[in-house]
């Protein structure tokens, strides 16, 4: 039933429906964009998904799933846990991403190569194809999956996020995640605009902890390398590692923890037993185990008999300072327990167990004889059933945390760890301490999100999580968190400028590392003489994309452009062994060399970029009888006869012609993995006789 804006409102306020509850049921129109978009998708996933069984056949999940955990050996099982918890992740990406490389001798399937489904889709759908659906396809299509952190969320309505490594933000309209997301939380997976509506098109299951962000912002640094700017691009080409990065994350956190002690030793109950001579000698000479108390102090917690003698005693095995925390003045290794003629020890870990039966057989020789080393795994106790008591001890607790003293030393200790803290080298931050790594952008990130990691964990203390949260906003204070960033001192930016003005500097260190090992010094300088035209010209800009890959690409030109892609030649390289060296992908390396062709119109013959017996297969001469003939079927007595070269204006000039027997067509190069699709009008580079294809 419609409620009118004047009826009162059924909430029970008391008010007029339009004065209470009529804004909140409004339904906005990105809302309803939203609603019509989500069903369009739930349409279009469905249709995505059967057409490329139909397409590719019954192989192609394998073949994808395969891909999407990289290629698992089989060693490496996939549980069905974690199948269930990436399958949100590993769909999306199978229609939007994935891609059939026909190239793979491991996997045979039909249908095109080198095309998404989406895409593929969309062409055989032409223009039957329903506008939201073409918009849908269009925003996800090889968008790349990253890492994303919550920076504001509206609870059931939207989460503002910014991608980790790109920069990027959007505001997504997410109903169900928004209600349980907080800012600081990382997100893997795929984000997208359609129509000015923020969606998720592929999702990680769980939130990452912000704990793992300074890992991510290492990564960021190494996508960094010879660029400023980390684009959807850089993603796509470096997919494969940042897919890594996210399974070693995902592993990490649905690990149990290996517990250890504060020496870094597993965790492991010992528990060794000796039999004494003597309690009142073995006291006498393993009282000085304890660095906390003196013996007088420990005999006078003793049980002793009427004429004074020690019955049974505890002594705490101990030493000064704490690795892990500042705040704490010693480090408790275990226990001692004196009972009549037994002694036991008590420690967590067998590197403690022996150090403290070599400290007992030293200080007391043939009066201790050892009898037993009882061992008790961790997993062990958490399965023993006295651990049903832990309620009780939980109470006990919060029952002796009510004491005033016992607060103050822990507010004591609260206070000197955080103090201790920024100036303690902590793994997280690449072995820097707080205060060093405070000092760059990307340190101070860091050292927030471990900060904020901190003061979620103390939020859940109910009674001391106040002193602890009060104690990390001192540190914020002291590291100057709080403060905006301050300029870059001039010598600091200058370098950043001067950096930034010689990427081509980087690509020429790895052409010459490459030609070292694969090339000779001939082709060597033709790919350094490219660089530097790519340089000076202005077909591309150096700075825009990843080095390795400029590198890879102008190697990959020259390679066309003198066949050493054919085996048949004296010195010959694959396109599969050039990208493996740089650590990127044939596809995307075939497409930058392909496009570089095409601005620079490098064609077969160039002479600045090819060797003397290519130049003259591929210029040519008219003879006096008007023949047209390649320069390598004359010999060195040609003169003043007209020259037409790819590259040099056609000049006549008289030669005298001595007829050679003519020079047996190159051998086909092998195929090339996926020509580049375009539509654009075909260069000059495109219009010459296409004699041999590009291999890849």
């Amino acid at each position: 039933m419609k409620i009118g804006r004047n009826a009162p409102c059924p909430c029970g306020s008391g008010k007029k429906y339009k004065q209470c509850c009529l804004s909140s049921n409004v339904t906005t129109s990105v809302e309803l964009h939203y609603r019509r978009l989500s069903e369009a998708y739930d349409k279009l996933f469905d249709r995505l998904v059967d057409h490329a069984g139909r397409v590719f056949g019954e192989g192609v999940l394998e073949a994808a799933m395969d891909e999407f955990w990289l290629w698992p050996d089989s060693n490496t099982q996939i549980d069905d846990e974690t199948l269930e918890r990436q399958m949100g992740l590993f769909w999306p990406w199978f229609v939007f991403n994935w891609e059939y490389d026909a190239l793979d001798p491991d996997v045979e399937l039909h249908g095109l190569p080198d095309r998404t489904v989406a895409e593929l889709y969309a062409q055989a759908r032409g223009r039957k194809l329903d506008s939201l659906a073409g918009k849908l396809i269009q925003a996800a299509n090889r968008k790349p999956y990253s890492f994303w952190e919550v920076r504001s969320v509206e609870q059931a309505k939207r989460v503002h996020m910014q991608d980790v490594l790109t920069g990027e933000e959007i505001t997504v309209e997410e109903r169900s995640g928004s209600q349980h997301l907080k800012p600081g939380d990382i997100l893997f997976g795929r984000a997208v605009s359609v129509d000015g509506v923020g969606m998720i098109m592929g999702l990680s299951a769980y939130a990452i902890p912000p704990s793992y962000k300074p890992g991510l912002i290492g990564l960021r640094r190494d996508l960094q390398a010879g660029t400023s700017v980390v684009s959807d691009e850089t993603l796509n080409d470096r997919d494969l590692d940042i897919r890594q990065v996210y399974l070693d994350v995902d592993r990490h956190v649905h690990t149990p923890p290996t517990l250890c002690n504060t020496d870094g030793d597993l965790l492991e109950m010992h528990k060794t037993v000796f039999e004494i001579d003597s309690a009142d000698a073995a006291f006498d000479k393993l009282a000085h185990l304890c660095v906390t108390e003196t013996a007088d102090e420990l005999r006078d917690q003793a049980d002793v008999d009427g004429a004074g003698r020690i019955r049974r005693v505890e002594i705490p095995w101990n030493r000064k300072n704490h690795k892990a925390s500042a705040g704490m003045t010693n480090t408790l290794l275990g226990r001692l327990i004196i009972d009549g003629n037994r002694l036991t020890s008590e420690v967590n870990s067998a590197k403690r167990a022996e150090k403290i039966r070599h400290e007992i057989e030293t200080r007391l020789g043939p009066c201790a004889r050892f009898r037993v080393d009882e061992i008790q795994n961790i997993d062990a106790m958490m399965d023993d059933e006295d651990l049903a008591a832990s309620e009780d001890a939980q109470a006990q607790h919060e029952i002796l945390m009510q004491d005033p003293e016992v607060k103050r030393q822990i507010t004591e200790m609260l206070q000197k760890h955080w103090q201790g803290w920024v100036d303690t080298e902590v793994p997280a931050l690449g072995g820097k301490t707080p205060r060093q790594a405070a000092k760059t952008p990307d340190g101070r990130e860091s050292v927030e999100a471990l900060l904020l990691d901190a003061e979620r964990s103390m939020a859940d203390d109910k009674i001391m999580g106040a002193v602890g949260l009060s104690a990390i906003e001192e540190v914020r204070g002291r590291l100057g968190l709080d403060e905006p960033d301050k300029p870059r001192p001039a010598r600091a930016r200058k370098a950043d400028k001067e950096k930034e003005k010689s990427p081509d500097q980087v690509i020429r260190r790895m052409i010459e590392d490459f030609g070292r090992e694969q090339l000779d010094e001939t082709y060597t300088g033709f790919a350094l003489r490219l660089c530097d035209r790519l340089d000076s010209g202005r077909e591309f800009s150096l700075r825009r994309g990843r080095p390795e890959i400029w590198a890879a690409a102008i190697i990959h030109v020259i390679a066309y452009l003198n066949f050493l892609f054919d085996e048949e030649r004296e010195l010959t390289i694959t396109a599969r062994d050039l990208c493996t060296f740089f650590g990127v992908k044939q596809q995307t390396v075939a497409n930058k060399a392909l496009q570089i062709r095409r601005e620079c119109d490098l064609r077969y013959g160039t002479r600045d970029f090819s060797a003397p017996d290519i130049v003259k297969m591929f210029n040519f001469v008219q003879t006096e009888e008007g023949l047209i003939l390649p320069e390598g079927m004359l010999d060195g007595s040609l003169i003043d006869r007209p020259s037409f070269s790819p590259d040099t204006p056609r000049v006549p000039a008289k030669r005298t012609v001595k007829k050679k027997k003519p020079v047996s067509k190159p051998k086909r190069a092998a195929s090339r993995k996926g020509q580049a699709r375009s539509s654009s009008k075909p260069s000059g580079a495109d219009r010459q006789m296409n004699l041999f294809e590009d291999p890849s």
